[in-house]
């Protein structure tokens, strides 16, 4: 269902729906909040309408079809987000020559390490790696010094190190997939598609040859929405958005549990502050400084704190399993270290980003 029409919170109007297979209009009447699932709404590769235009014999297809495309020439990736990286990443497991590989990449990304990303018995690496994250955060001098301790410390890295990354979506990949990625060196940067023809792309800042025998597989779609931010409780309604960095469905859970547990909109949001998806490196620092405030603010509420240490989505589930590991132990300590500096550090090199 996709929200049309009159969205208002006011009881007596309702809110109008529209059925998106039959196009059926309906009006209902809540009786407590609307969750409004739509403002985050990810766009996906097989329903977006391309932002560029395809000329009369050019071949573009959605990822998803790659698995069912004829022999081609070769192929051409279009984006440079982790829908892209996958489209490479699938192309060469399934035997595709590295050099029949095209990929164009607007912008270069910093990438998240999959190791250090994991649970349960794992738990101390990622605890650790936070840790590192934090201990960066707080004592960077400048926004570079940033990204190169991060990148130092193994918590960000690149596909190419003569390129320094302007973009960060939370792409993560495992350092496999990352040597995979790096065979391809037919990487063009000129830009985001203006028009893909016959035989030329014409992109922003210059043209790419190519041809009609070519496959050109659109990964451009937005999967990470960056829209105004809005407070998740307030005027009849419910607005999901993420809360800790690039965990939706975690987010999700807090906001369904803060919003059953608690009985005013201020508290509420205070305890589930917004946090946009990043887009620009940059928002690394924004997005780390909110989802690490609402920690230290998740630590002042006991019966909070307990909850989410309940849940399997929560990042440190079953860390208290792990509290005679040294390495566990070395990483909380340097967590608690840095966790209020790193926030004040963050949001002061935030203030030296020039606004574009």
């Amino acid at each position: 269902m996709a929200t049309t029409g009159s969205t208002t919170p006011d009881r007596t109007h309702g809110h109008s729906f529209r059925a998106l297979d039959t196009g059926a209009e309906s009006t209902i009447q809540v009786r407590r909040r609307l969750v409004d699932a739509t403002y985050q709404e990810s766009a996906i590769p097989s329903t977006h309408a391309p932002g560029f235009d395809i000329g009369d014999g050019a071949a573009v297809v959605p990822i998803n079809a790659l698995a069912t495309v004829p022999e081609a020439d070769g192929f051409t990736i279009l984006g440079s987000g982790k829908t892209a990286m996958d489209a490479c990443g699938w192309l060469l497991d399934n035997g595709v020559p590295a050099d029949a590989i095209q990929w164009i990449k607007p912008r270069d990304a910093w990438i998240l390490d999959r190791a250090n990303i994991q649970p349960l018995d794992l738990l101390p690496t990622t605890i650790n790696s936070v840790s590192l994250q934090l201990e960066a955060a707080a004592e960077a001098a400048t926004v570079g010094e940033l990204f190169e301790r991060l990148e130092a410390a193994g918590q960000l890295v690149r596909l190419d190190p003569e390129v320094e990354p302007s973009m960060y979506h939370c792409s993560t990949l495992s350092r496999n997939e990352l040597t995979q990625l790096t065979k391809i060196t037919d990487v063009v940067r000129l830009g985001r598609v203006r028009r893909i023809g016959r035989d030329r792309i014409d992109l922003d800042d210059g043209s790419a040859p190519t041809t009609s025998g070519r496959i050109h597989v659109d990964c451009t779609a937005a999967g990470l929405p960056t829209r105004p931010l809005r407070p998740v409780f307030g005027d009849g309604r419910v607005t999901p958005q993420p809360i800790a960095w690039c965990q939706p469905c975690f987010g999700a859970a807090v906001a369904g549990h803060v919003e059953a547990s608690y009985t005013d909109d201020a508290t509420k949001n205070r305890l589930c502050p917004p946090n946009p998806y990043p887009n620009s490196a940059t928002d690394w620092l924004q997005t780390t400084a909110i989802s690490q405030q609402a920690q230290n603010t998740w630590g002042q509420e006991p019966d909070l704190h307990q909850w989410l240490h309940g849940t399997r989505l929560y990042a440190a589930h079953g860390l208290n399993d792990h509290l005679a590991d040294p390495d566990m132990t070395t990483a909380i300590e340097r967590m608690l270290t840095h966790a209020e500096s790193s926030v004040t550090n963050l949001n002061r090199l935030a203030t030296l980003v020039p606004v574009p």
